[in-house]
């Protein structure tokens, strides 16, 4: 269930790529298909590579495509993040990896509001200890696909920011990293360009 924060996402990757002629965007964990359905919408010529571990979530992600008018432009492949893609040859040609994974620690999820922990996939929230096991994954594999000045574009959860920004700092392919604030003024997102 799309929620505000995400918006902030979906606007950050609007802006880094109005100028790219034809991007080619990886939104992995897509879920309903919201980033992916938002971007392949405003961003003219695009393909959205969009992957989700979950046959039932891309079900709905394509019919929601579809009722958007953008199901040409966009590919869902069934899998582990990155997993499906490994053999469509994206290795160094994707502008921008985009993901809103799971963030939310055990201890976090059981004090969640009621209608997000009783009614949204427990897959599409909770995460390790520290929640930022996906966060790590995602950064150590986007290497191989972005190209040079790809931009990767996480959501992280209240308080991660740091961290998540840190990885992304030690790794020599990344030119440093950025945090934005959300709606509410929380950092929510973290970017860096390959270098």
């Amino acid at each position: 269930i799309p929620r505000p924060e995400t918006e902030t996402l979906v606007e950050t990757v609007l802006g880094f790529l109005k100028d790219r002629p034809r991007p080619k965007i990886v939104d992995l964990g897509t879920g309903s298909g919201a980033i992916a359905i938002s971007l392949a919408k405003n961003i003219a010529g695009s393909t959205v590579f969009a992957t989700d571990i979950s046959p039932e979530a891309l079900k709905v992600a394509g019919e929601n495509a579809k009722t958007n008018q953008v199901a040409d432009q966009i590919d869902f492949s069934c899998g582990d993040l990155f997993e499906p893609l490994k053999d469509r040859k994206l290795e160094g040609a994707v502008d921008c990896v985009a993901s809103n994974p799971p963030y939310v620690s055990e201890e976090e999820f059981d004090h969640l509001p009621r209608e997000v922990r009783d009614y949204e996939p427990v897959v599409a929230l909770k995460t390790d200890e520290e929640g930022i096991s996906f966060h790590s994954k995602i950064i150590g594999n986007s290497v191989d696909f972005l190209k040079k000045d790809g931009i990767l574009i996480l959501e992280v959860g209240l308080g991660q920011a740091g961290r998540v920004a840190d990885l992304m700092r030690d790794r020599k392919e990344f030119k440093g990293a950025e945090l934005r604030k959300d709606l509410g003024g929380i950092e929510r997102i973290v970017l860096a360009r390959k270098a």
